[in-house]
């Protein structure tokens, strides 16, 4: 007797599956199953459902997993907005004192897919190179173990993933239930493979046998490990879909204005409220009819050329902050030979994009990657998000996780990784996670990753809040930190002592006195400055030029 795959609605599909207090994994591709984890809430919303979730990230669309009161615990490395800047979010202040909106398990970025990979081997334990010298071990220590090998090497064993349902978005399904996934690719097909009942998927569209056949080699999802699948045009929506025109379904890209949207809604009662009934909670088979025609032409029109834009306005602090720290991954990829740069989220991607186009000019070349499986990025200008569907559209490889963290930062010493910091410390280390009145900032994302194994440039603004002598919070480890991008300058790590000390200096609109006076009054650090002091050259129009062109809506820059 042959079971059932194809559903008519994702209500039916989920009250079949569903069961209280249930381990279910949202899946993370570039297109997250959001209609899903809608019907979810609205289903389930208020029932006191006690369900354990593990994501990549909260944000977004999941924010209503806040809001609906059916999560008792969320695994994931971050918990905030990303868009149009990454940041916290007042609702999850409090996640880690007294557990609210839910108890939160903080991991990193590769280690939560190296828990699902292990889970989807039917390992125990997977052993990586991430976490070990971080108050992560200390937070996880039941999931977390740090060992030595026989060489004296300190690594950790992460404890292996297996949740009971995983859920997914894809482009299509065909009615035996093989699915296959967007690119870059994200978590990529771990998640659901480590679920020990199964899948349930939505997909753009279900197609015939023989497209599935033309298409065999992309299947990810094999129908042996599938429970149901629901087709809902637009599903992943907010977020972006790349369906490489199989079988005529459309791609979209992600709806920034949604971001912002969702973003003060959970900060305002009334405002929530009307998100949860009229997005979140709406019933409507029709997923895609949410979708205004002005909003749809946007989200799926052609990548538009643009004009040049030249600089009209007075230098900003943000724009010396972004060229000092282009100008820096230019001297040390010219100097250390890096082939790869490995960038973060915020000032510190669009420095590296700058000077990936500096470096062009001057016939070096670099492949910029971001943690989500975009390698050989050429930035798109006008789109600044970082993980934008447009910046996948002519990059060198839409790969995974595991490709970028796994295999390519740690590789041979090759690669520089360029991060943000919330705060950091004399020795480097890194602290986006707890302030010391306890409020919960963001999490580590894949920050931890790059930090744990290979060579890492910091861009931070300053302040004695931002450079402290001691972080309340070691999230990512400070080893490899080799220096420290501010307005006024650049700090390195002296060979000798391991302290930074100020190499080069810059007086930021004339808003600093001296390198002393500045170091007295924007850190907490030992005022060390190097005998042989650089002073910055005068930052150039065509330097100017490069960031708006880039980031031509000021969301960096300003």
């Amino acid at each position: 007797m042959s079971r059932q795959i194809i559903y008519d609605s994702m209500e039916e599909m989920l009250k079949k599956f569903i069961e209280p207090e249930m381990f279910i994994h949202i899946a993370s591709t570039m297109a997250r199953p959001n209609a899903l984890v809608n019907e979810m809430i609205r289903i389930y919303r208020n029932q006191n459902m006690k369900f354990t979730f593990s994501v990549t990230a909260v944000h977004g669309n999941l924010h209503a997993l806040a809001l609906s009161h059916i999560a008792k615990k969320v695994i994931t490395g971050f918990l905030g907005d990303n868009y149009p800047k990454p940041r916290g979010n007042r609702i999850y202040a409090n996640v880690l004192t007294e557990k609210k909106p839910f108890a939160v398990e903080p991991v990193s970025l590769l280690t939560l897919i190296q828990r699902l990979m292990g889970g989807a081997m039917n390992l125990p334990y997977m052993t990586t190179s991430s976490l070990v010298g971080s108050d992560l071990t200390k937070i996880n220590q039941e999931n977390v173990q740090v060992v030595k090998t026989a060489e004296g090497e300190e690594i950790c064993m992460v404890k292996s993933l297996m949740p009971e349902i995983t859920l997914v978005h894809g482009i299509c399904a065909d009615r035996k239930g093989n699915v296959i996934l967007s690119s870059p690719m994200g978590e990529g097909h771990w998640g659901c493979l480590a679920a020990r009942k199964g899948v349930l998927v939505t997909v753009e569209k279900i197609v015939s046998d023989q497209v599935m056949q033309e298409y065999a080699d992309r299947v990810v999802i094999p129908s042996n490990r599938v429970l149901g699948v629901c087709e809902v045009p637009f599903g992943g929506y907010p977020q972006s879909m790349r369906t490489f025109g199989i079988d005529g379904i459309q791609s979209y890209c992600d709806d920034y204005d949604y971001y912002v949207t969702a973003r003060n809604a959970v900060l305002d009662e009334s405002l929530a409220k009307q998100w949860m009934e009229n997005v979140i909670c709406q019933k409507n088979q029709n997923y895609k009819a949410l979708i205004s025609s002005e909003k749809m032409k946007e989200i799926t029109q052609a990548r538009k050329e643009l004009d040049v834009l030249l600089p009209d306005t007075e230098i900003t602090l943000n724009e010396i902050l972004i060229i000092l720290s282009a100008r820096n991954i230019v001297r040390l990829v010219k100097e250390k030979k890096y082939r790869t740069i490995l960038a973060g989220i915020g000032f510190s991607h669009i420095a590296s994009w700058m000077a990936k186009r500096i470096l062009e000019q001057e016939g070096i070349e670099i492949h910029i990657m971001a943690e989500l499986g975009f390698y050989g990025v050429s930035p798109v200008d006008g789109d600044v998000f970082l993980f934008s569907q447009r910046q996948a559209d002519e990059i060198e490889q839409r790969c995974d996780v595991l490709h970028t963290l796994g295999t390519q930062v740690g590789y041979q010493n090759q690669c520089l990784g360029v991060i943000g910091a919330a705060e950091i410390d004399k020795d480097g280390n890194i602290n986006s996670s707890q302030l010391p009145d306890g409020t919960y900032m963001t999490g580590s994302g894949g920050a931890n990753d790059i930090a744990s194994v290979t060579d890492c440039m910091v861009v931070c603004t300053p302040g004695k809040r931002k450079l402290v002598d001691k972080v309340n919070f070691v999230t990512s480890p400070g080893k490899r930190v080799q220096s420290i991008v501010t307005t006024f300058g650049v700090f390195e790590r002296d060979s000798t002592t391991k302290e930074f000390t100020l190499q080069t200096w810059y007086n930021a609109k004339e808003k600093y006195k001296d390198a002393r006076t500045a170091l007295q009054e924007y850190t907490q650090w030992n005022q060390n400055i190097s005998r042989n002091l650089m002073k910055e050259e005068k930052i150039s129009l065509e330097e100017r030029q490069l960031v708006w062109q880039i980031d031509r809506e000021g969301v960096y820059r300003k």
